[in-house]
């Protein structure tokens, strides 16, 4: 009777046990289920090939809400814990990101964490010597929703500084972000000041030099001696007579000074001003800035490009008359 008792008493215990194992291994395999779907099942309604853009500043919990408000994601507290669990720094990157095939939670995770973006790098070329109006403009033509305006805004200040190179942006690149850009690879460009060491004024004195040469020349030489010219002008308080800063105070390149031009009081009136103007009136390259900082000395007051593309110089008032006569066609 005792055994059977006891028996019993096992035996409940036993189907209690077994009830429990059953209901906590079913609890198990259904987590396992759940967390096998969010790791390798995307979103059935997933969008590829649509841009999603994660603001600069927003939160771990704000980004999955943008990522399962999209459809990019199943479960917004899935991605965070992959976030969590993710190697490296626990924060999402802002940015615009697409995804050409639908992915499942962790590897978004892993993409936003790493800022993988999955959006093409946009080429833009900057020719030496462009204007920050100009390259406005081109950033405009190339860059979605590129705020044209507040680049010049920005860059406006910083003109000469906005080095000219080929560069490789996103699509939703902010004017902040490329006017910094620019700004960073100048710095990076020193082979110019000849391993000196210059003030503040003497560098956008060279600066400002250079955007001048960059506008007057073609080639280094030629660079080397207008710089030596110009300088001769500067020593002698004679006006620098350049064109091209009229263009830059209108905002036009290639701009040919009219009578008007020449008698008007715009700082940027290089007949009428002496000096350097008050700024660059562009963004040279680095061959120019050299040439400004090594100018060729000669006893040459006076040059010109004549009808065949060729620098054409004079030590004389009546030389460079002479000149425009026989160059000019």
């Amino acid at each position: 009777m005792i055994v059977r008792s006891l028996f019993q008493v096992v035996e409940m215990h036993v189907v209690r046990l077994w009830k429990w194992y059953v209901m906590l291994s079913s609890a198990f395999l259904l987590l396992i289920v759940m967390v096998s779907y969010l790791l390798v099942y995307p979103p059935n309604d997933f969008p590829t090939n649509k841009l999603i853009e994660i603001p600069e500043g927003t939160s771990l919990t704000t980004t999955a809400r943008i990522l399962r408000t999209h459809h990019i994601i199943s479960s917004s507290l899935a991605f965070r814990i992959f976030v969590e669990l993710l190697p490296g720094k626990h924060t999402v990157i802002s940015g615009v990101y697409t995804f050409t095939k639908p992915l499942t939670s962790l590897h978004v995770a892993w993409n936003i964490t790493h800022a993988i973006t999955g959006v093409p790098m946009l080429k833009i070329t900057f020719p030496e010597g462009t204007p920050s109006k100009q390259m406005g403009e081109l950033l405009a033509q190339q860059l979605v929703s590129f705020d044209e305006n507040e680049f010049v805004t920005l860059s406006k200040p910083y003109e000469g500084y906005l080095f000219p190179d080929t560069y490789f942006f996103l699509p939703h690149t902010t004017p902040k972000d490329v006017a910094d850009t620019l700004r960073t690879n100048f710095a990076k460009h020193t082979n110019w000041k000849q391993g000196l060491v210059l003030t503040d004024d003497e560098e956008y004195s060279t600066i400002i030099l250079a955007s001048l040469l960059e506008a007057e020349g073609k080639t280094l030489i030629d660079r080397r001696i207008i710089a030596g010219i110009l300088l001769a002008r500067l020593t002698l308080n004679m006006p620098l007579q350049v064109d091209a800063t009229f263009g830059y105070a209108l905002g036009r390149v290639g701009y040919v000074p009219t009578r008007a031009d020449i008698e008007s009081d715009s700082p940027y009136n290089s007949y009428r001003k002496h000096g350097l103007p008050p700024t660059p009136i562009n963004n040279p390259g680095e061959e120019s800035l050299l040439a400004a900082r090594t100018p060729t000395k000669t006893n040459y007051l006076y040059y010109l490009t004549g009808s065949d593309g060729q620098m054409h110089y004079a030590s004389t008032f009546a030389q460079h008359i002479a000149n425009q006569k026989k160059y000019f066609k």
